[in-house]
């Protein structure tokens, strides 16, 4: 009994670990971010640093679009 709850604290040691080097990737993904045309998605209500990091892998390079439209349909919406 004793083995199993010193493997459940390392199991929630490790969790912990794990949730905070998270936690710092996040942040030092949004200071990219805020360096590049993704910053725009930061401030849309719901879209937080993960879909705003995928979002701008996805699109590229923005000035290779004339039009909203083209990154409307890049994203798969229909208007």
């Amino acid at each position: 009994m004793r083995a199993e709850i010193i493997l459940l604290e390392l199991k929630l040691d490790e969790y912990a670990l794990l949730n905070n080097q998270i936690e710092y990737l996040k942040v030092k993904m949004e200071q990219v971010l805020l360096q590049t045309d993704g910053g725009i998605l930061l401030s849309m209500p719901g879209v937080k640093v993960t879909t705003a990091a995928e979002l701008t892998a996805e699109m590229g390079d923005l000035s290779k679009f004339t039009r909203a439209e083209q990154l409307i349909k890049l994203a798969g919406i229909r208007l």
